[in-house]
């Protein structure tokens, strides 16, 4: 069994080596929506693209009030493009307007042409879906420029090097996430001692993920009883009701978990819980 890879782009030149072995593979962070499609024996311990990118659309017009956007998002990222896609999709069929987009490359440092022409159109709010190592840069061009659009982003904003990267500007962003450290949970406040104590930092989203990876497996292994590759995969779209500190995890049969989101607002220099949403309504 593969536990990994831990991006979509590396997990999607992973998953049809792994399909055409017959070697079951679970990516406990790729989120991009044709992960599983590679094949039956391609899973994911996070949530889709698609499910990332239409609840903070949503967020941005029910809870926000926001009417107009602007994206800036990687044109040669399947990640970026596939939450730009469903961000898109989502907050216009809700009655929002997308005022205005701009593309760039994998690798670009420099935004300001594209920020110069999104901030013309004076957007209500900016989606950036990116990692944290491009969105700093375009957080902290924005703000200089002198940008007060409402700053939307992704889970892959979440890691302890954004602040440095954004200079401080992404104070009062908002992210969608996989797990919060402020919900109520013993298994959560368990895992953030450990780790904490283990490595000298809080967990971001990519370790609560690949401990909650770790569990998806151990359980999937003791209902297979087995580490036959057939019985595992049968095993790892099946098993549901793990106690995993991204929450409460159902595998359904497509390879995907059925569990919780959160959304965050950067406050005092913390992400801090703004809402959660799970689909099942626990």
């Amino acid at each position: 069994l593969i536990l990994g890879p831990v991006i979509t782009p590396c997990v999607m030149a992973v998953a049809p080596i792994a399909q055409a072995a017959q070697v079951p593979m679970l990516t406990p962070t790729g989120t991009g929506d044709e992960i599983t499609s590679v094949g039956d024996f391609i899973f994911r311990g996070a949530y889709k693209d698609s499910f990332q990118g239409r609840i903070m659309a949503q967020f941005a017009v029910e809870n926000l009030g926001l009417k107009e956007a602007a994206i800036i998002y990687d044109v040669a990222n399947d990640y970026s493009v596939g939450l730009r896609n469903a961000f898109k999709a989502t907050f216009e069929e809700l009655g929002g307007r997308i005022v205005a987009e701009e593309s760039y490359s994998s690798g670009d440092t420099d935004f300001s042409a594209q920020l110069t022409s999104l901030a013309m159109r004076n957007p209500q709010a900016l989606f950036i879906p990116d990692y944290y190592s491009t969105a700093g840069p375009i957080l902290m061009q924005a703000r200089l420029m002198g940008m007060d659009a409402v700053m939307l982003g992704v889970d892959g904003w979440d890691s302890p090097d954004l602040s440095a990267l954004a200079g401080g500007f992404e104070e009062g962003g908002y992210i969608v996430n996989h797990y919060s450290a402020d919900v109520d949970s013993a298994v959560l406040k368990e895992f953030i001692a450990r780790y904490t104590a283990a490595f000298g930092q809080a967990p971001d989203a990519l370790a609560a993920l690949g401990y909650d990876g770790a569990l998806i497996v151990a359980k999937a292994l003791e209902a297979a009883g087995s580490t036959d590759p057939e019985a595992l995969k049968l095993a790892l779209g099946t098993v549901g009701d793990i106690e995993g500190v991204t929450g409460t995890i159902t595998m359904d049969p497509e390879g995907t978990p059925i569990k919780s989101a959160v959304i965050l607002k950067m406050t005092g220099g913390r992400w801090e819980l703004v809402d959660r949403i799970d689909p099942l309504g626990r």
